[in-house]
């Protein structure tokens, strides 16, 4: 079958599980040249989420299951969760979580994607309860790599290490 929704190229692609075998969906996630990011339950065959706020192309993406400290969640219920993380031909590199006990949207979230490189406060978009994946904050690079995100300076990969608590960016 044919995913259809974005206006453009589709620029990258991971599948992904939120709740493993016990529920969920069976997912994959796009970025595209718009701009904007695609949550797709393939099981359904449709789009369930758009994630907004890159402001350029988003080139690039990746999803991996994060293990949390002692495996369980709040609810004694699988402890792992799913992140996602995006990147822009602006510099901006976007992280997302599908774990249901993650700061819900509308929270401020702290992040450092300012021409001067200093941090700011970003309101997340508006939330809904069918969400799948919630916006968690951006990653700045380290502070003595003396860079700040600009659109000379746009993300060309992004890549989870295998424990999933690690993201590595090469830039353009």
């Amino acid at each position: 079958f044919r995913l259809l929704g974005h206006r453009g190229p589709v620029t990258g692609v991971a599948f992904f599980r939120p709740g493993g075998d016990a529920g969920g969906i069976d997912g994959l996630v796009t970025s595209g040249a718009d701009s904007l990011v695609k949550v797709w339950d393939l099981g359904g065959q449709c789009c369930v989420q758009t994630l907004t706020g890159h402001r350029g192309p988003v080139g690039c993406l990746d999803c991996s299951v994060v293990r949390r400290p002692g495996g369980k969640g709040p609810e004694g219920e699988d402890g792992n969760e799913w992140r996602l993380v995006t990147g822009c031909a602006d510099g901006q590199v976007r992280v997302w979580t599908a774990d249901p006990a993650a700061r819900p949207k509308g929270e401020a979230a702290q992040v450092a994607d300012g021409d001067d490189g200093q941090d700011k406060v970003e309101e997340a978009p508006a939330a809904s309860e069918d969400d799948v994946f919630r916006y968690v904050g951006s990653l700045a690079p380290p502070a003595a790599l003396n860079m700040t995100p600009s659109s000379s300076e746009g993300v060309a990969s992004v890549h989870f290490h295998p424990d999933g608590g690690r993201v590595a960016v090469s830039r353009s």
